[in-house]
């Protein structure tokens, strides 16, 4: 991950994060968790910020864009899944590019 994109478990951004664990689901239960992306450049925004996904029950709701020195939160809604017995991990999750000029 560059210096430009920096995730964060908390809106204060005093707590960096390398990789996400999501804890295991029970079956039939849904939660909700958030985390925080920092777009650290003073200069250029983020556009088509994406997190590639192929986990089926983890969905993520995320901006498209980020301003310059801006955070903006993510969400993540996940499932409960019978075949699933471990947490998720998932690392070097988001993507996104660095329009300049």
């Amino acid at each position: 991950m560059s210096d430009e994109i920096q995730l964060f478990a908390d809106a204060q951004l005093k707590k960096p994060i390398d990789k996400l664990v999501l804890p295991r689901i029970p079956l039939g239960e849904v939660r909700e968790y958030s985390f925080y992306l920092h777009n650290g450049s003073d200069r250029w925004p983020l556009h088509n910020v994406d997190i590639p996904n192929t986990i089926p029950e983890v969905k993520f709701f995320v901006p498209q864009q980020v301003k310059p020195n801006d955070t903006v939160e993510i969400k993540i809604k996940v499932q409960g899944a019978l075949a699933r017995r471990d947490p998720i991990q998932l690392s070097s999750i988001v993507r996104s590019e660095l329009w300049i000029g």
